[in-house]
């Protein structure tokens, strides 16, 4: 297991996990909703997803919408 974050500069690189996994409360959804898009849209990176997030209200959620459509 390993653990990372907040880094500054964190380098991403395709396939380095079999899985991730990204812990967020708030506006911190944006940095690793930034990285698990990039890795999705990597067609080689093979990487499984976690997302754990969490807010006071649905209302308080950054990129509500983007979040329910991701729902798989």
């Amino acid at each position: 297991m390993l653990f990372k974050g907040p880094i500054p500069k964190f380098k991403y690189e395709a396939n380095s996990f079999d899985r991730g996994l990204c812990i967020a409360g708030g506006s911190g959804i944006t940095p690793m909703w930034q990285l698990i898009t990039h890795s999705l849209d990597l067609p080689e990176d093979k990487t499984k997803w976690t997302l754990v997030f969490s807010n006071v209200t649905d209302k308080d959620i950054c990129k509500f919408s983007n979040v329910v459509q991701a729902d798989v």
